[in-house]
């Protein structure tokens, strides 16, 4: 069910509503007006007046959705909201879009998801990629509240990158989601990594669990172990990063740039990750120098996911850039290639580990609600010409909900947001540079950055911007 309302709207329909009691009607009845003063007009603009302040109380007060998301917020962002007040149902699930605030390149909406029929939401439900902000190019939600009584959850959704969205139709869409969350930290295969600093024609790599069709079963000092041959120079494949429908990491720049890339063979290999039934290692060796491992993931119809890393002794901890091998589309398993940049000779001191994330359930449907909402306050704009890094800096703006930096660089560059200290300067002198959302979009090299504050920005008092310690001014 789709629904299609301004806040314009909203607000007649409460105003129609509204009456006045008697300690407001009986003076304006009562009140006489002498011969010769012209005292009516003043009357009916205190009524007027009266009506107009009683309408938001009034409003608010018939909106519990929007009650409650008033006290789960700062007082800050709450003065910020406009309630919207539209519901969509399918699939026996009730979203209601509660409220939103936008400026000219980001929309923030508060929204209910409530199941009308069974237990399918919890306090584990993730949207993931499941939704879209229409306008907006980089989208992230997360859950802020959910009542097991009323097996509602609150989520915010952020929809930043997007142009002129003030004033605009908004259309949110949220076509699936999960629950039943299980986190699987620390799964250990048991390989063995010494075994690749071997030279002979083939390895032999000893691992914890037996691998999916069969190996050398030998028993060692803490329990039976497995061996698997290994060829010291794995076969591999040319791989054309345009065919990755993603990936993310320090190479993974570096690696699209390339063009083409070498990856693992699919499929040499069929290594179990204890306890783990929708992934498992499907090849490892080291290519160009770099430790690659291949995961290959089930297709069960539920979107899990989760990362191999690398820990020492010491709890120091090597994260990998990954990239997708194919599409969605593509048969009944997806392929991620795992890189690690380290020196042949640190693979004695590290042991492979896994962090995997799984649900119980996805849930889909097709809930929408389109609606208009006008920007908290207007952006404000300054030119500049700051060089950082790969990015020349030519635009900020600023709004009540963040920091926006736009330039050029390079068309698949690193985030250049790693490479950026920002901070409002108040008129007070004061700084704010807490910003805990920072979003980074990329297109052919035009690049827009969103720094997000913990509490909305006060414009009027902001005087300037500091970028890597250049001052933009911001004239009053």
């Amino acid at each position: 069910m789709n629904n299609q309302r301004t806040i314009r709207e909203v607000i007649d329909s409460r105003l129609a509503s509204l009456t006045l009691g008697d300690e407001y009607a009986l003076p304006t009845i009562n009140t006489t007006v002498k011969p010769g003063l012209m005292r009516r007009p003043l009357v009916i603009a205190a009524a007027v007046c009266l009506c107009i302040a009683l309408a938001i109380p009034v409003m608010a007060a018939t909106i519990p959705s929007f009650n409650h998301l008033v006290s789960l917020v700062s007082p800050q962002i709450a003065q910020k909201l406009q309630p919207i007040e539209l519901v969509s149902v399918s699939n026996g699930i009730k979203m209601e879009v509660v409220a939103a605030m936008n400026d000219d390149d980001t929309a923030v909406v508060y929204l209910t998801m409530q199941d009308l029929t069974g237990n399918r939401i919890d306090e584990s439900m993730n949207l993931l990629d499941g939704f879209s902000i229409s306008g907006a190019n980089m989208l992230t939600s997360e859950i802020v509240d959910f009542d097991a009584k009323t097996k509602t959850a609150t989520l915010r959704l952020m929809g930043s990158g997007g142009d002129k969205l003030e004033g605009q139709k908004v259309t949110v869409h949220v076509n699936s989601f999960m629950s039943g969350k299980h986190v699987y930290r620390a799964v250990d295969p048991g390989v063995d990594l010494t075994a690749l600093l071997q030279d002979p024609e083939t390895t032999a790599l000893a691992i914890n669990t037996p691998p999916v069709g069969g190996g050398e079963l030998y028993p060692s000092g803490d329990g039976a172990r497995w061996t698997v041959s290994l060829p010291q120079a794995p076969e591999t494949t040319v791989f054309d990063m345009n065919n990755s429908p993603g990936g993310g990491g320090e190479l993974y720049p570096i690696l699209r740039e390339q063009g083409t890339i070498e990856v693992l063979k699919k499929d040499a290999l069929r290594i179990p990750l204890p306890g783990i039934n929708f992934a498992e290692i499907s090849n490892i060796g080291r290519v160009d120098g770099r430790l690659h491992v291949q995961v290959t993931w089930s297709r069960d119809g539920v979107e899990n996911h989760g990362y191999l890393y690398l820990t020492d002794a010491a709890g120091n901890i090597i994260y990998p850039s990954n990239v997708s091998l194919n599409h969605k589309a593509e048969g009944t398993s997806k392929y991620e290639e795992n890189i690690f940049e380290l020196d042949k000779m640190d693979l004695a001191r590290f042991k492979l580990k896994g962090f995997f994330v799984a649900y119980d359930r996805q849930i889909e449907g097709n809930w929408q609600t389109t609606f208009t909402i006008e920007a908290v306050t207007k952006a404000q704009e300054a030119a500049c010409n700051i060089e950082a890094g790969s990015m020349k800096i030519t635009r900020v703006a600023i709004s009540p909900l963040g920091i926006t930096v736009m330039g050029s660089g390079k068309p698949h560059g690193a985030d250049t947001s790693d490479n950026l200290a920002i901070a409002a300067i108040m008129t007070d002198g004061s700084r704010v540079d807490d910003f805990n959302t920072t979003n980074t979009l990329n297109e052919n090299g035009k690049i827009t950055i969103k720094y997000m504050p913990g509490s909305p920005l006060d414009v009027k008092n902001v005087g300037a911007v500091d970028i890597n310690g250049t001052t933009i001014d911001f004239k009053q």
